[in-house]
């Protein structure tokens, strides 16, 4: 009984991350709309598409953004991390998307959980200079993991 409780209470707060990821996407984007910007949406997922959590955020960031009309354009990445995570990958996707994104350009990038969050922090600079980030689902953060950074919230 109290495990099924748990369960519900961690169903619940997941529902309430996923409303203020949209909230602020939604809210960057309109105002990008407002400006006469392109709004092009790169969302960074740490895990798999297929694992629950992914999916949800996934469906929601699609259907918040595709409200905005047809001008949004949304690109996921899906880093795996649930299946591999030491530095050799890392430096592997830091590579794959320096050279996949070369020509992009963002207005914001979205990053799920602390992989990708910490993903971005360290090579964002390099790879999206001067990109916005919103992030969601990053366990256990500190004032600290934001000291120094700019144009990043969730």
């Amino acid at each position: 009984m109290a495990d099924e409780r748990g369960k519900d209470i961690a169903r619940k707060i997941g529902r309430v991350l996923v409303f203020l990821i949209l909230l602020l996407a939604g809210t960057a984007v309109q105002a990008l709309a407002s400006q006469g910007l392109p709004r092009q949406v790169l969302v960074i997922h740490s895990y798999h598409l297929g694992y629950k959590w992914t999916d949800e955020i996934t469906q929601g960031i699609t259907a918040a953004l595709q409200e905005e009309g047809k001008g949004v354009r949304i690109r996921y990445e899906y880093m795996d991390t649930k299946r591999v995570a030491d530095s050799a990958y890392f430096a592997l996707l830091d590579a794959t998307y320096r050279y996949k994104y070369r020509h992009a350009k963002f207005d914001v990038i979205i990053a799920t959980d602390n992989d990708a969050f910490d993903f971005l922090k360290a090579h964002r600079d390099t790879l999206f200079p001067a990109t916005p980030v919103i992030f969601c689902g990053v366990n256990y953060l500190a004032p600290s993991q934001l000291a120094g950074e700019k144009l990043i919230t969730g």
